[in-house]
């Protein structure tokens, strides 16, 4: 577990290798016939937020709130948020804590990503279309998707990927061609 601190605004940060993170997100992965297949979700951005936001797909993520124990309960609770309460905490954390999962730090948006393992017999269970095409907490319009890894790939490449994950793009690149494929 790592040290938990509490910053101005009530919010908690937790130390990991002597930096602060104050945010966390998943992206849920499993291996179907040789490809990587990952859980992301695109983006409708609308309103304020149409003219300020370029990026179309992203994790499951967002900052600490004051009930976190710890940054790996940040990631399990915005995922299970974000899946519109319909995917058990317990599963996600399962899927987080498989030896295959990874964790990455980005240092300086302090924020952790964990690419967390779903076994393929409970890739079924994830169907997409169970979670809806907007999120119920903030009401944002998406779309869920199990998307190829070379999927995810072209979108950096296209500059449609949250800010956030561009700039983790090659340590994500990286841990996920180490996964066996």
């Amino acid at each position: 577990m790592n040290p938990r601190t509490v910053r101005s605004d009530g919010r908690p940060a937790f130390v990991i290798n002597n930096h602060l993170y104050v945010s966390a997100g998943v992206i849920l992965y499993t291996i179907i016939d040789n490809q990587i297949k990952l859980l992301v979700q695109r983006v409708t951005h609308t309103g304020e937020w149409a003219d300020r936001c370029y990026w179309e797909w992203e994790d499951f993520g967002g900052k600490s709130d004051i009930e976190d124990e710890s940054i790996v309960d940040t990631a399990v609770r915005e995922c299970y948020e974000e899946l519109n309460y319909l995917v058990d905490k317990g599963f996600i954390k399962a899927a987080l804590e498989h030896s295959a999962s990874r964790r990455l730090l980005n240092k300086r948006s302090k924020y952790v990503l964990f690419l967390g393992y779903v076994p393929p017999t409970s890739y079924q269970a994830l169907e997409p279309r169970q979670f809806g095409q907007i999120e119920h907490l903030t009401q944002i319009q998406r779309v869920v998707a199990w998307v190829d890894v070379d999927h995810l790939f072209e979108v950096y490449r296209q500059h449609k990927l949250h800010p956030r994950l561009s700039e983790m793009f090659s340590l994500i690149k990286r841990k996920l061609s180490e996964l066996p494929a």
